[in-house]
């Protein structure tokens, strides 16, 4: 399970275990369609998890959905994605009809550690430990009763929590389906409520503010509006409406954009960075700001005048990049920190200022100039500040040359590190002159200590009777037949 509470919020991580467990399938030659319900999400919040920090499971959730989407089709034709408001939803019925699926697998709402082990909640209040298992029991509740109305339904369920990777196999549970009698199961209730018309956040004017986001953008000299990512779109509406919520998130809400730039000119690789704590309210504030962005960012996403607006336009999906919590804390800390160094790139400049007019063409929110003191190209250098890469896993090769490997070697070029070279007097050749079980005892025979006569003639005695028994195996071993002769110096023993 991978745990978006703590430790930064990385969208990206939770993807890349989603994808991960569905091209472990792929690799299996398995054959399945993937099946979201939308009454269901809450579903996908873990035990324990606080209310500041829920809404952005339920915004991984619908970033993958949208992901999945998008470029499945593209990559795996074979796999279909279908989004259905609960198990009751006729379409979902249909689908069952026609799709002739053989099981389900879905999760059975255990947890792996108890929670009379668990320490993050034992440490709890005992009214906090009471609401986190009725709320568990309602999760368990919740995917039984799934489990039970497919069975009922005469479908086998597959349990995905017990999944296990066996070279070519998957190996899980199956609770096998009823076939002959059918029960009566009053055990569904959607887990969500259901969204009405009031509910939308873009009743009539979503059009008319993407187009003149466009406009603005174009008489800027800055990006097409058809370059515009997802991303990029889904960060400045939520900025919006955040903004029109607690203008005193203004500060993040730049650091934020700085954080989106980022993510677009920063590789991955370069974007390894130890956890970065805020101290006394800056914390709470970031935590406060990353709840308010994610549950917003989420309502977007799932409002139906969005969906239609992105699927208009051809636009590059990248939603599941839209946060990197560890990036946005380090940019956060570094303009807390007052930098004003005015040495940054002038792309970064640019297109931070680029996003910013976006920004107030959409909203008519205009971020302050003016940050601890310094300007926005000036807050924005202290990002030259950030250790975007882990320095202590740099590997650096020492140079090598030979005159044999020279021409083998010369089709690969790497990297060298050449301010590591030893030293001249560490550089002599090493050379084996003892042995190695016995430092005492010299290989070179020229320098060898001398040996006294009683020690030749020990010597000597100890290989006679090591000759002794190799001849005699060898004579067992060719079933040889006669005399064996021990030879000894100027005698001999002779035996039948």
């Amino acid at each position: 399970m991978v745990n978006l509470s703590i430790g930064g919020f990385q969208l990206l991580h939770a993807a890349y275990a989603v994808e991960y467990f569905l091209n472990g399938l792929v690799q299996r030659k398995c054959n399945f369609h993937i099946v979201f319900f939308e009454k269901h999400e809450e579903l996908c919040i873990p035990r324990g998890i606080s209310a500041s920090n829920s809404n952005k499971y339920t915004l991984a959730r619908a970033a993958i959905i949208r992901h999945l989407s998008v470029h499945l089709r593209k990559s795996r034709p074979s796999i279909e994605l279908h989004v259905f408001q609960s198990l009751n939803d006729p379409k979902f019925l249909r689908y069952l009809n026609v799709s002739g699926i053989y099981f389900v697998m879905c999760h059975d709402g255990a947890n792996p550690v108890p929670a009379s082990e668990d320490p993050s909640i034992l440490v709890k209040s005992e009214a906090e430990r009471n609401r986190i298992e009725s709320r568990e029991t309602s999760r368990k509740v919740a995917f039984r009763g799934m489990i039970c109305w497919l069975i009922n339904q005469g479908y086998n369920a597959a349990l995905i929590n017990g999944l296990e990777w066996a070279d070519t196999k998957v190996m899980t549970m199956v609770v096998e389906g009823l076939r002959r009698s059918r029960l009566t199961l009053n055990v569904l209730r959607d887990t969500a409520p259901s969204r009405s018309s009031q509910d939308l956040l873009f009743p009539d004017d979503l059009e008319s503010r993407l187009s003149r986001l466009e406009i603005s953008n174009r008489s800027e000299g800055g990006r097409g509006g058809n370059n515009f990512t997802e991303r990029i779109l889904l960060t400045i509406f939520t900025l919006a409406q955040i903004l029109r919520e607690d203008s005193t998130f203004q500060e993040l809400a730049l650091a934020f954009l700085i954080h989106t730039v980022l993510i677009e000119e920063v590789p991955i690789s370069k974007r390894r960075q130890n956890w970065t704590s805020m101290k006394g309210d800056s914390d709470v504030q970031v935590v406060k700001f990353l709840s308010a962005f994610a549950a917003a960012s989420g309502r977007i996403m799932q409002d139906d005048s969005w969906r239609g607006a992105l699927e208009s336009r051809n636009m590059l999906c990248d939603i599941v990049d839209l946060v990197d919590g560890r990036l946005f804390c380090g940019v956060v800390h570094q303009m807390a920190e007052g930098y004003n160094e005015s040495n940054l790139s002038p792309g970064i400049i640019s297109k931070l200022g680029t996003l910013t007019q976006a920004l107030y063409s959409s909203s008519g929110i205009r971020l302050r100039s003016d940050i601890n003191g310094s300007t926005p190209d000036h807050t924005v250098t202290a990002l030259e500040n950030l250790d975007l890469q882990d320095k202590s896993r740099n590997i650096s090769v020492l140079p090598f040359s030979s005159r044999v490997f020279d021409k083998h070697l010369a089709s690969i070029s790497i990297s060298v590190n050449n301010s590591r070279l030893p030293e001249g007097q560490s550089a002599r050749i090493f050379r084996e002159v003892s042995h190695w079980h016995n430092a005492k005892r010299r290989l070179d025979a020229k320098i060898a200590p001398p040996v006294s006569d009683r020690e030749k003639s020990r010597a000597l005695r100890r290989n006679q009777f090591f000759m002794a028994e190799m001849q005699a195996y060898a004579a067992s071993l060719t079933n040889a037949a006669g005399t064996l002769s021990i030879y000894s110096g100027k005698t001999s023993k002779s035996t039948d």
